[in-house]
């Protein structure tokens, strides 16, 4: 297996104000048509991306309910649904928690993980 992407997601409580700040301190913005209401992409000079996700979509999207104490989800990205379950199982057996099974969700394959200091990870078949 092989990690192929990573991004951070952030938690924002107004998309449109974190939009006007990023945009202000040379961020690029990524927009997705269908997702306008939910979530941007802010693009650094080297490329990188950071989600900023709207704060009831967050919370779907890393199963949390209370974003005030772990305000970020950090995204990786695989090949195939094979290789989500995959990873899934090796968190199982070094010490994370697995919190969400490889599911589908929002059109896309992946599972919810955190690493034995609780920092959230989201896993996508890409």
């Amino acid at each position: 297996m092989k990690i192929t992407g990573n991004w951070l997601n952030l938690c924002v409580s107004n998309l449109k104000k974190s939009e006007d700040f990023y945009s202000k301190i040379g961020f690029e913005i990524k927009k997705n048509e269908e997702m306008l209401d939910k979530m941007l992409g802010v693009q650094t000079a080297d490329g990188h991306i950071i989600m900023l996700i709207e704060q009831q979509q967050f919370k779907k999207a890393a199963n949390v309910n209370d974003t005030t104490n772990n305000g970020a989800l950090v995204s990786v990205s695989v090949s195939t649904s094979d290789e989500v379950d995959e990873l899934l199982d090796l968190v199982d057996d070094t010490n994370g928690k697995v919190l969400q099974r490889g599911t589908k969700l929002e059109g896309f394959y992946g599972g919810l993980f955190s690493d034995p200091d609780g920092n959230r990870f989201n896993i996508i078949a890409m």
